[in-house]
Formats: structure tokens, C-alpha cells, sequence
């Protein structure tokens, strides 16, 4: 989700909620990457999320909008191998749309000169091809979501994730399991 050899990142990942288990009413408190720890640095993220009726980025200029910031300046340690979880100040309400859109903000405002710091992250092929969308630059930050910015990647391969969400009650699919809510970790790999 981020490519540290540049000082300023922004990317958009689409995840279906078939395929996370997510329903309307579930509440996400965080997310976790699956970092390869192949060298040492620290990047500073914000994390955005946002719903879509869409289930692939359609060009490289198709940033989505609507976006709720629930985590500013969460650390990433690129030097630790292993899930790195991060908990949402603002937790986010599912409102039952087709994906989940997961955009990360990488403002570190500096660079790692390790050409190899692409490949920090594990990834899986997409069920559909063109669901992340990334743009890369040193000469500034973005807006958010970028403007006017064409991405220079669009592609079927996205960064292995875990969702850890709240199912409502009533949730048609877990209502037998909960007495009240349950937390439940999702991975996509």
C-alpha cells in the first residue's frame, strides 16, 4: 500500500464484502498488513475508508471520494516481519455496500533508497483485476483523495489484509454465533 522509495505515497484498495464477511451495521476498529520486515524504516500513514458499488478501478485517474479518515499518523515498522495491526481512533460503520475501499496516505516526507522496499509488503492476486490503485511522488503531498494526479500503478495484486470487525446482532450470517456482537478477524490472502 505504500512505496517507501518516495517520500509521498497515496493508494486505494478495493476489498468486496463477500469476500471479508463484512454486512451492513458491522463496525471496523482496525486493519493489520502482513509486512515482510525487509529493512529498517518507519513510515507515518494516515488510513481512509469508504464504500463503493463498484468491484475494480475502472482507469488510473478513478480515485474514489467520500473518504472518512480513522487513523492520522499510525506508524508503520517496515524492519518487523509479521502482521502490524492498526486500531482505528474512529471506528467505521459498514453501510452494506458492494467493497470496502482502503485508502493509505503515506506523509512520511522522506525516502528509503532500498530499491527492494516495493516488495515490503506480502500481496495476493485480486479476484478482479485493477483493484489498487497507486501514485508516488517526492516533490509535495497530495490532497486527499488526489485531484488532477494520474496513478502509476493499476493493478490486480493487493497487500494481504486483516479487517477486525463488530457484527451487529442481527446479522443474517453470524446471528447464530454472537450473544450481542462478536469480534472477527478476516484475512485476505
Amino acid at each position: 500500500p505504500t512505496y517507501p522509495y518516495y517520500k509521498y505515497n497515496f493508494s486505494q484498495t478495493i476489498y468486496l464484502a463477500s469476500e471479508i464477511g463484512l454486512e451492513a451495521g458491522s463496525t471496523i476498529s482496525s486493519i493489520a498488513y502482513q509486512v515482510i520486515g525487509d529493512y529498517s524504516d518507519t513510515r507515518t500513514v494516515d488510513i481512509y475508508l469508504s464504500e463503493t458499488s463498484t468491484t475494480s478501478f475502472s482507469s488510473t485517474t478513478d480515485w474514489r471520494s467520500g473518504l472518512t479518515q480513522v487513523k492520522a499518523n499510525a506508524t508503520l515498522s517496515m524492519g518487523t516481519s509479521g502482521w502490524q495491526t492498526i486500531a482505528f481512533t474512529t471506528p467505521y460503520t459498514f453501510n452494506g455496500g458492494v467493497a470496502i475501499v482502503v485508502t493509505m496516505y503515506d506523509h512520511t516526507g522522506s525516502y528509503s533508497s532500498d530499491a527492494e522496499d516495493y516488495y515490503s509488503f506480502y500481496g495476493s492476486s485480486a479476484p478482479n483485476s485493477n483493484m489498487l490503485l497507486q501514485a508516488r511522488r517526492d516533490d509535495g503531498s497530495y490532497s486527499v483523495p488526489p485531484t488532477g494526479i494520474e496513478a502509476y500503478y493499476l493493478i490486480g495484486v493487493r497487500p494481504n489484509i486483516r479487517f477486525t470487525f463488530t457484527v451487529p446482532l442481527l446479522a443474517s450470517s453470524y446471528a447464530p454465533l454472537c450473544n450481542g456482537s462478536v469480534t472477527l478477524s478476516s484475512l485476505y490472502s
